[in-house]
């Protein structure tokens, strides 16, 4: 794995790493580009990752982002 960092803030704006495609039957690279950091809580969080494979391209964007908050027990009940 390969992590660019951002030359001033020194936040990470790309990953590269290597995974297997079964599709392709080969290795192959996969991307990942963070952008639109915005502080929450004192804490950079990029609402904006970009996901990139030879198959398929996927854009993330997050609009909420909420640190320590309650979660009721029951969610992690068996159903």
């Amino acid at each position: 794995m390969r992590w660019y960092l951002d030359a001033e803030s020194y936040l990470p704006i790309k990953s590269v790493v290597k995974i297997n495609v079964p599709q392709l039957g080969q290795e192959s690279e996969q991307i990942t580009e963070l952008s639109d950091f915005r502080a929450v809580d004192g804490v950079k969080i990029a609402f904006r990752s970009k996901v990139i494979t030879s198959l398929q391209t996927i854009t993330i964007n997050v609009t909420k982002v909420e640190q320590n908050t309650n979660i009721d027990p029951a969610m992690f009940s068996k159903p």
